[in-house]
């Protein structure tokens, strides 16, 4: 993902214009928790416990943001909605020409924590609404602010799609040699009704595995033929396959899961010991249902109460004959997939041969796996490994940029691969 963080003189004129808004501080183009009091941030489609925050242009199904802050007390927060263009920096448009509404708008819905060790406010907000919605497809930043000093607290990206391209995709091995076994490649192509003069640098498509937004380019078609486009790439489409992901289970402290070595409660904590895991990196494929790295937030002690989940510390523990090459981290969707604060590097301890992190968690299952930060990004070769038989999920994204207009449309989006499980994994 690349890491634009200085965009505020673009982005100023926009964020002030209408309300007096006046940022003291920079803002960034990717998913980020400024404050870190601010902890579960979800932003999903509304209803769905799982999902990518996607919605089609006019549909009656919006997005939910959910997220809470840890000081307890009530807080005035506010929301701003930026459209940016296919590279993730402030579109051309004054904001006038993409909403339908006013920006500014106040939270409203809110609840305390109940019978909980650490308290906490939870946030809601479900978008579009009847005071602000967008009115082009595109790429855009939900801001949340304190209305008290205008000071940022987090920032999520979110699409709203056309339905204007055909999408013909299928999921294959490498072509590259020595990684048909262990990277997954993408045949892709596109059909339109669109009249597009120029659809080698007007129509461009995004890549995502399981969600994570990464900093490789936007590829055009390699062929055109009459209202056929191809992206019949081999390098540029390939992803390694990685490892289905580890699963952590707190639902419950009357039945712990198996991989719970300990849970010790106090009046203001409640501590969780996970038993020791190993290095997979060369470990043979295994296959089982996953959240295609996402989590759900659930208390299978009290059903009913959604306000009674409980936040626990989480001990992490993961073996290793030595220290490896680069820091190691728990990576997962809760963490941001390592831009959020909670993405710490695990400490080695030699004379115990293992790596260890404790990472403030709210009930309920997630997804996880181990990765090494290197100065390319993170990378699982080491601690997971690579399978082309990995069950993973992929979200292609088609930006259309017509001739006359000033932004990047979304004109397709499109998932491919094995659907999320249902289940959740009991062993």
């Amino acid at each position: 993902m690349t890491e634009i963080r200085v965009w505020c003189l673009l982005l100023l004129g926009i964020l002030a214009r209408t309300s007096g808004y006046t940022q003291p501080t920079e803002l960034v183009n990717y998913d980020y928790n400024y404050d870190d009091k601010i902890k579960t941030v979800i932003l999903r489609p509304y209803g769905s416990t799982v999902g990518f925050p996607m919605t089609y242009l006019n549909s009656d199904r919006p997005l939910e943001l959910k997220f809470d802050d840890l000081n307890g007390d009530f807080v005035y927060y506010k929301y701003r909605i930026v459209q940016c263009d296919a590279n993730w920096n402030p579109s051309q448009l004054n904001e006038l020409e993409y909403l339908e509404g006013f920006n500014d708008q106040e939270i409203r819905e809110y609840a305390y924590s109940i019978n909980t060790r650490v308290v906490y406010t939870t946030y809601s907000l479900v978008f579009p609404n009847d005071l602000i919605s967008v009115t082009k497809s595109g790429n855009y930043l939900i801001h949340i602010y304190r209305d008290d000093d205008n000071m940022p607290v987090l920032t999520r990206r979110f699409v709203v799609s056309e339905q204007l391209f055909g999408v013909a995709a299928t999921l294959a091995s490498s072509l590259e040699a020595g990684k048909m076994r262990e990277d997954q490649r993408i045949d892709l192509s596109l059909t339109t009704s669109q009249r597009i003069q120029d659809p080698l640098n007007q129509v461009k498509i995004a890549i995502l595995k399981n969600g994570i937004w990464n900093n490789r380019p936007l590829l055009g078609p390699r062929f055109v033929r009459n209202d056929r486009m191809t992206y019949d790439y081999i390098k540029e489409t390939s992803f390694p396959g990685g490892k289905e992901f580890r699963y952590l289970d707190i639902r419950s402290v009357r039945r712990p899961n198996y991989k719970i070595e300990n849970l010790e409660r106090f009046n203001d904590r409640t501590e969780v010991f996970l038993r020791t895991e190993n290095l997979e990196g060369r470990s043979e494929h295994s296959s089982y249902p996953d959240l295609g790295g996402s989590y759900l937030i659930q208390n299978l002690d009290r059903p009913d109460s959604e306000m009674e989940n409980d936040y626990f510390l989480v001990h992490f523990y993961l073996k290793s004959p030595g220290r490896l090459s680069n820091p190691v981290y728990v990576l997962g969707q809760f963490n941001q997939w390592g831009t959020s604060e909670d993405a710490q590097p695990m400490k080695y301890e030699p004379e115990k041969g293992y790596y260890t992190t404790t990472i403030l968690m709210k009930q309920g299952y997630y997804d996880y796996y181990y990765a090494e930060k290197t100065k390319s990004g993170f990378n699982s070769n080491e601690t997971e490994g690579n399978s082309y038989e990995t069950a993973n999920i992929y979200q292609i994204i088609v930006y259309y940029h017509a001739f006359g207009e000033r932004w990047d449309r979304v004109g397709q989006f499109w998932t491919l691969g094995t659907p999320v499980s249902g289940a959740l994994r009991e062993d």
